[in-house]
């Protein structure tokens, strides 16, 4: 089967033309998959605007083909390991709130303004809600010499100035508490 593929146009590297030119660093085209879209990406210097989840899970069974199963692929994790991936300097999770709250939904509610990972792990966030967020921030921050953001859309810019969202990195030593809004016209 695979021979009939034409190697010129093999785009996923499986023609064993192909298979042998890649295992040698010899590839002509870039593999169509994650790490070939990666390596793609960096090399062009493109800007990554989102990941989510998608696409259809599967798995081999004991047979060797793949058949479909349910799963659910977290968009902030899977965010996080892009990011980390692309050695990006800055992660950017943008929601519909100005910044990550504790007590949220409560009249205690305050923003957090910045913390470092381990601070923000140490805080308690609903799993269904800001967790995963904040767990994939943290995540990214570990990973990388970088810093994460989670804030509004519309406070993007101000975000990767340090100006609005919760920002967690390592140079933070403490939790800093912000007061709502946290910046722009997001509240939260």
């Amino acid at each position: 089967v695979f021979d009939s593929i034409d190697p010129a146009k093999d785009v996923d590297c499986f023609h064993p033309h192909n298979v042998g030119r890649l295992v040698q660093g010899r590839a002509v085209l870039a593999p169509c998959t994650p790490s070939g879209v990666i390596e793609l990406l960096v090399r062009e210097k493109v800007i990554v605007v989102c990941a989510g989840g998608g696409g259809i899970p599967v798995v081999a069974n004991p047979g060797g083909d793949y058949e479909g199963v349910e799963a659910v692929i977290d968009k902030d994790l899977a965010g996080a390991l892009l990011a980390t991936s692309l050695r990006a300097d800055a992660f950017l999770m943008l929601t519909d709130v100005d910044a990550v709250y504790v007590d949220w939904g409560t009249p205690a509610a305050r923003p957090v303004r910045r913390a470092s990972p381990e601070r923000m792990a140490s805080l308690s966030f609903a799993a269904g809600s800001m967790g995963p967020k904040v767990e994939a921030a943290c995540r990214f921050v570990q990973a990388n010499s970088g810093f994460a953001v989670i804030g509004s859309l519309a406070d993007a810019g101000a975000m990767l100035r340090g100006e609005a969202g919760t920002t967690v990195t390592r140079q933070a030593t403490q939790v800093e508490w912000g007061t709502s809004p946290l910046v722009g016209t997001a509240a939260g």
